[in-house]
This record gives C-alpha cells, sequence and structure tokens, in this order.
C-alpha cells in the first residue's frame, strides 16, 4: 500500500510537496509546476503542507565546569542526543570569553583562558531539521594563591627583624607581588621577594595583613600580630673560671631597657652548684661545690612590660689534677713497659686526657688511660719525662719522672784488644742478667775478624786472624723474657809475616826446598836440592801463610789453574796462589787450589795432593801455640829426659818451645831431636797427661798425631780419639797438657802451627 500523501503548497515557490504520514519527514515527492501564460503574466502553482512535528535535542553536560590555574588548557567535549536519531548537529555557544571557542562541527569546546572568568555559558545543537537542544551551566576559570601561615611576631626597638613571608600560585606562570598593611614602624616588605624586615622604631601590637597578588589580579592573604616591646639588653663576661672549693669574686651582670626608668630583675639558669644571683642587683656570689665542668649559664634581665633580654655566661669549673708517678723509672732494652699513670681530680670532671712527653724511643701513652707501655728500643739515662693530665675543664696536673733504658745483661767491655796475624785471640768475657736474674741468656757475636770465633757457653773470643784491620767485635746477648743488651769493643790485627826460620826438608832423598840463585827476582823457579846451611834454604814461615826467601814468597806460577804449574819467587802482594798450610802427612797445600807442592825432579810443582814422599815436607821448628794468648806448648823443665812434663807456659823463644812436625806424625822437640811429644799411657783415656819421651817405635802409637785443620790457622792434634788440650784457660804457667774430648766447641784443643 503507497503511503498517504498530504498535498503542500510552499507559499514562496509554490511549488508541491508531500508529507509522508508515515515517516513524519518533509519529502518532496512531486513538484509541479505549471506555467501558465496568460497574457503577459506568469501564472505559479504553489501546493501547501500540512505542518510536521518536531525532534527533540537533549544536550550534555549541563554541569558546572572549572578551569584551575588558567593556564590549563580547556578541552570540553559536548554531546547531543536526537530524538529522531540524527547524529549531525551543528553547534554553537554563548558566554565563552576570548580565547575559548566551540568547534560547530565537533562540539569540542577548547583553547586557554586569558583572564580570570565566572559566568553562564549556554551550548546549542541544531540537527538538519533546524530543531535546537541546549545546555546551559555555570564555567568558572581562575589561578589559586596561597600564603603559608605566620604566628604572632615579637620585637623590640633598635634590634633588627626579618620574617620571610612565603606565598605559591597554583599557575606556575603567575609572578605574585606582596603587600601589606599594619606593619609596625620601621619595618616594610620587599614586594617582589615578600621578606619583611628592617629595625622596629616604636613599642606597640600591631595587626597586620600580608597579601600576595599575581598577575591576573588572584589574590590571598593572612593577618598577624606583630608586638614590639621594650629592648632589654644584658651585659654579662662572655666567659668565666673558677675552681672547686674557692669562693669566686663577685660577678656584675647589669642591663640596659630601651625605656627609661623600668625596674630590672635579673634571673640565672645553669649556675654551677654553689653559685647563686641576686635577682635585684645581678651580683653573682658563691664557693663551686662541684662538680667540675663547663656550664652555658644563661642570665636574664626582665622589666616591667615583660620584656626580657639574656646573656650566656661559658663558666669553667675547675679541680685539681694530682698526677702520681714516680721519681725515677727503669726499663731494660728489649723487654716490654707497663706503667699506669695515676691521677686524681678534686673537680670530678671526667675524662681525663693523658700526655707524655720526652718518652724512650718504642714507648707511648694510651691518652684515654694513662698506660704507658712498649718495648724500650734505644738506651737512654734518665731522660726527662714529663707526663700531663687535663681534664675535661683543662684543669692540669704534671708530673717529671727520670727514665732510664738498660742492658738488661750486663757484659764488662773488655778494652781494646791488639793482636796481629796468626797470633792468638783469646778474650773471656762475662755476663749478669741483672733484669731477670736466671733467666736464659742467649749470646752472639758480630764483627769477628776471619780466623777468630766467638763460644757462647763460657763466652770466649779465640782464634788466631788471618786478616789485618780495625774490628768491631759487638757481642749480643738476649734474655728470655726479650731482654736485649749489646757490647763492643775493638779487636785491632796488626800485619805480621814472621814465623819459624830454617830449612824446609822433603823426606825423599833427604833435599831442602831451595832459591837456586839465592836473592833471584820475580819468576825464579824454586828447586829441590841437597840440603846445605846458608841464605838460599833459610825460609821463614809466616803467620799470614807465605813461606818467604829473601822478602820473595813461595807462589804457583801463571794466572789460571795450578795444576802441573811449577812453584816460583815472586814478591809478595798477598795473593791466594802464595798461601800455604802444612797438612797431617807433612805435605804443603795450598787452600784456594786444594793442590800440594810436590818434588819433580829437581823442580817443584803443583799436583793432587797424595801424601807420599815427593809431597812430604818437614818445616823449621816452630812453636805451638795454645788458644790462651801468648801461651805456647813448652818442655817445663827444659831437661830432654823420659817423662818430662809438657805444659803451657808463656811464648819465649826458646829452644824448649819449638818442635817439628815429621811427615810420620810425629812432634819432635827443637831441643832434643830424638824426644817426641807423648800420650804415655792407654790411647783414647780423657785426662792422660802428656810428656816428652824417646821418639821410638815402642812409643810410636802415642806419638802420631794427626793435624786436623778447623778453619783459619786453627788445628787439632788427635791421637788415638782424643786431642791435645791444655787443663783450663785460666791454667797458670806450667800446668801440664792433657788428653781432652776432641769437641769442637772446647777452646782447649785448638792449636795454631805453621
Amino acid at each position: 500500500m503507497s503511503p498517504t500523501v498530504a498535498r503542500v503548497t510552499n507559499e514562496t515557490t509554490g511549488a508541491l510537496m508531500r508529507k509522508s504520514t508515515k515517516t513524519k519527514r518533509v519529502r518532496v515527492l512531486l513538484v509541479s509546476a505549471c506555467v501558465l501564460l496568460f497574457g503577459s503574466a506568469l501564472v505559479m502553482g504553489v501546493p501547501s503542507f500540512a505542518a510536521a512535528a518536531a525532534n527533540t535535542i537533549t544536550v550534555t553536560p549541563d554541569v558546572a565546569q572549572t578551569t584551575d590555574p588558567l593556564s590549563n588548557a580547556v578541552s570540553l567535549q559536548m554531546s547531543a542526543v536526537d530524538s529522531d536519531a540524527e547524529t549531525t548537529f551543528t553547534w554553537s555557544q554563548t558566554g565563552l570569553p576570548a580565547g575559548v571557542a566551540i568547534d560547530p562541527a565537533t562540539g569540542l569546546i577548547s583553547g586557554t583562558f586569558a583572564t580570570p572568568f565566572t559566568g553562564q555559558v549556554t551550548v546549542t545543537a541544531t540537527d538538519a531539521t533546524a530543531a535546537m537542544g541546549s545546555a546551559t551551566f555555570t564555567w568558572t576559570a581562575k589561578n589559586t594563591v596561597t600564603i603559608n601561615p605566620v604566628g604572632a611576631q615579637a620585637g623590640a626597638p633598635g634590634t633588627a627583624a626579618a620574617l620571610q613571608i612565603t606565598a605559591a600560585d597554583d599557575n606556575p606562570t603567575q609572578t605574585l607581588t606582596y603587600t601589606d598593611t599594619g606593619l609596625p614602624p620601621g619595618l616594610a616588605i620587599n614586594p617582589a621577594s615578600g621578606l619583611i624586615s628592617g629595625t622596629p622604631t616604636t613599642p606597640g601590637t600591631y595587626p597586620v595583613t600580608v597579601t600576595a597578588t599575581d598577575t591576573v589580579k588572584e589574590t590571598a592573604t593572612i593577618g598577624f600580630t606583630w608586638t614590639i616591646g621594650n629592648l632589654v639588653k644584658v651585659i654579662a663576661p662572655a666567659a668565666e673560671k673558677s675552681a672547686v672549693g674557692t669562693a669566686i669574686t663577685a660577678v656584675k651582670v647589669t642591663a640596659t631597657d630601651s625605656t627609661a626608668g623600668e625596674t630590672i630583675t635579673f634571673g640565672a639558669a645553669g649556675l654551677p652548684a654553689g653559685l647563686k644571683i641576686a635577682a635585684g642587683t645581678g651580683v653573682i656570689t658563691g664557693t663551686p661545690t662541684g662538680p667540675g665542668g663547663t656550664f652555658a649559664v644563661t642570665v636574664t634581665a626582665t622589666d616591667g612590660t615583660g620584656a626580657t633580654g639574656s646573656a650566656v655566661i661559658s663558666w669553667t669549673i675547675t679541680g685539681r689534677v694530682t698526677v702520681t708517678m714516680p721519681a725515677t723509672e727503669q726499663s731494660w732494652l728489649g723487654i716490654p713497659v707497663s706503667v699506669q699513670v695515676k691521677a686524681t681530680d678534686t673537680g670530678a670532671a671526667p675524662p681525663l686526657t693523658y700526655v707524655a712527653t720526652g718518652l724512650p724511643a718504642g714507648l707511648k701513652i694510651n691518652a684515654a688511660t694513662g698506660l704507658i707501655s712498649g718495648t724500650p728500643q734505644k738506651n737512654v739515662a734518665a731522660a726527662p719525662v714529663t707526663v700531663t693530665v687535663t681534664d675535661a675543664v683543662g684543669a692540669v696536673g704534671q708530673a717529671l719522672v727520670k727514665w732510664s733504658v738498660g742492658y738488661p745483661v750486663i757484659i764488662p767491655n773488655p778494652g781494646k784488644v791488639t793482636s796481629a796475624i796468626g797470633q792468638a785471640v783469646s778474650v773471656a768475657l762475662t755476663f749478669t742478667d741483672i733484669a731477670n736474674k736466671g733467666a736464659h741468656v742467649t749470646l752472639s757475636s758480630t764483627g769477628l775478624p776471619p780466623g777468630v770465633i766467638f763460644r757462647q757457653v763460657t763466652p770466649l773470643v779465640y782464634g788466631w786472624p788471618t786478616a789485618t784491620g780495625t774490628y768491631h767485635v759487638t757481642i749480643h746477648a738476649k734474655d728470655a723474657k726479650g731482654g736485649i743488651s749489646v757490647m763492643t769493643f775493638p779487636l785491632v790485627v796488626r800485619f805480621a809475616a814472621n814465623g819459624p826460620t830454617g830449612q824446609i826438608h822433603l823426606a825423599l832423598n833427604g833435599r831442602c826446598l831451595t832459591d837456586p840463585g839465592n836473592r833471584t827476582g820475580n819468576g825464579t823457579h824454586v828447586t829441590v836440592s841437597g840440603c846445605a846451611a846458608g841464605p838460599a834454604q833459610r825460609w821463614t814461615v809466616g803467620s799470614d801463610g807465605t813461606i818467604r826467601v829473601h822478602n820473595h814468597c813461595l807462589e804457583i806460577a801463571g794466572q789460571g789453574s795450578a795444576a802441573g804449574q811449577p812453584a816460583q819467587l815472586w814478591q809478595c802482594n798477598g795473593g791466594v796462589r802464595e798461601i800455604w798450610m802444612q797438612g797431617t802427612a807433612g805435605e804443603l797445600v795450598n787452600p784456594a787450589s786444594g793442590l800440594c807442592l810436590t818434588a819433580s825432579g829437581s823442580g817443584a810443582r803443583m799436583g793432587a795432593c797424595h801424601i807420599n814422599k815427593s809431597e812430604a815436607w818437614t818445616l823449621p821448628p816452630q812453636p805451638v801455640l795454645a788458644v790462651v794468648a801468648g801461651k805456647c806448648v813448652d818442655d817445663l823443665h827444659d831437661v830432654g829426659t823420659n817423662g818430662a812434663i809438657i805444659d803451657m807456659f808463656s811464648c819465649n823463644g826458646t829452644p824448649p818451645q819449638a818442635w817439628t812436625f815429621e811427615p810420620d806424625g810425629t812432634i819432635h822437640s827443637a831441643a832434643y831431636g830424638t824426644k817426641c811429644l807423648t800420650d804415655h799411657g792407654a790411647l783414647g783415656r780423657v785426662g792422660t797427661k802428656i810428656q816428652l819421651w824417646a821418639c821410638t817405635a815402642a812409643n810410636r802409637k802415642g806419638q802420631q798425631w794427626a793435624v786436623i785443620r778447623t778453619g783459619g790457622l786453627s788445628v787439632e792434634l788427635k791421637l788415638g780419639g782424643v786431642c791435645l788440650a791444655i787443663p783450663g784457660m785460666k791454667a797458670a804457667d806450667g800446668s801440664q797438657l792433657v788428653t781432652a774430648p776432641c769437641n769442637a766447641t772446647d777452646p782447649r784443643i785448638h792449636w795454631r802451627i805453621w
């Protein structure tokens, strides 16, 4: 069925329109234009329509809007609902200020408020049928200014004042300006910073209002009171110092008031115990009772209006610090020290602080406890040490101590000792541990000349030096508790080339070592020829290990290996190729090469030591030196009979002290050539007394001594497992020699031979 159509004539155009009663929309279904030309007039037919019902439009939002701060951009989307489901609207508004507008197509209100605004805004939506709907609401646009609150203020005439007013604007682009009303005379506010400053001049109570205004004239205001009272100034000393138990000198506190004639009342807080202030005069008097300390005393002056002034006195109360220390202290090198300083303080003002000056090296004081501790590192004699104790308020006490650090082990100094190369050194030492009686003491030595050694048990420096020089011999002692001692003495060793002089016999064919030219020069090869009296065979066996003739030394020719090299004469130069030592079987050994002087035809060359007759040499008769300086092996009575006593006696260079060491191990008396040094008892027994007996096969077992080199110039003379010995280090001249265990640490068994 077709819709019903009503004929409507447009009164303006005369067009015919049809309205659908079904859809309620006006549609032009047919426009008939009948143009009738009637004469010269145009006749148009205008159709007429029936009235249509209007659409209903609802607009949202329709509630109040706020923009804060102004700088925030506006973005409000308007919406509309049409009763005929229309979705296309045209938007408009009334009431919005400049800077904010609505988009006619979308309904979006946007922009930025330039100034504060409060007003009614109407937004209208119009659809395609010209139907309209509106929403009206209030819109507020503003900045918010806040000022931090300020409490009541007080001041005094002539006293500078400062108060910072702080405010904030939620629009950071805004600049605040500060204004005031009611400030006390003499004060003003900085419009830019809000700082109130100045010096008030007039007493009174002032109601003050401060306003902060931003660029768009938004404001905030606070109010407070500012009271300017009288100015009271207190005059008092900055510091006072008094002692416990001693009445103080009265301290006068005074005050001034900006208003003349005011009555002043004084007070004090924090006074040390025993002191008081007079309220009417401000005079502080009394006797401190303690404890000591430093007190912050606040003195006040108050006038009749209640105006107050104050001052602070730093009041120190001291006591008497007494330090207790002995007048002297004795410590020992290397032994830990622990000395407690004692101190009392009548002011009872802890803590006490301890300081010590002049302490011996290695000692220190604990500043908090007063304990002096450490290990002395250097000897000092009665060093002045000052101990100072200070309490918390500056009271000081002192004690003076004479502090000595000594050697705990006393080793008497023997003084300067003088010797020569090859001469015996024998320096007996003693010690006493005065710090720790009975404690074990360990001894050692440094600085000894070569060839000289130190024995710890029954301390003894002994031996035969092999090099010249001035030696600073130091004996070190350390006891069981760490005590350290040293003693140093000079030992001077001079040069000495003297020694036994005579022929050097070769066991083979009875020949002797010879200077072939008798006073020949450097490079002359020595020969082995028949023994004959004369200077060409008169050799001196020097204390320095050289063998000399005519001021030339027997040495190994050449510069390199000694093997096979001939023996020659050369100006003595102290070189290792001119040093010789006799072995047990008469061999002459060069210690540097370890080779022996060997007869080869009529000459002598260096070869390996084989202990045969071509290497067996008999040196000239010589003294046998004991380890005790200046003592020699001696035929006591010089009678040459069997059983004669062989003793120790002061060296005197006489024939009874000259001995020949034969290649077969026998030691012959030079005075009595057929008599030998003999152990005539049971071989190997300790304590057998040594005698002189005939050198015979029957006695041979007790006469064949082995020469044992023990280092340097020292030898042991060994027979049957025991050694020749002096009876004691302090034995008197004439004491008979004995046999003793071959103990290398026993100096009694050490001898010097050439």
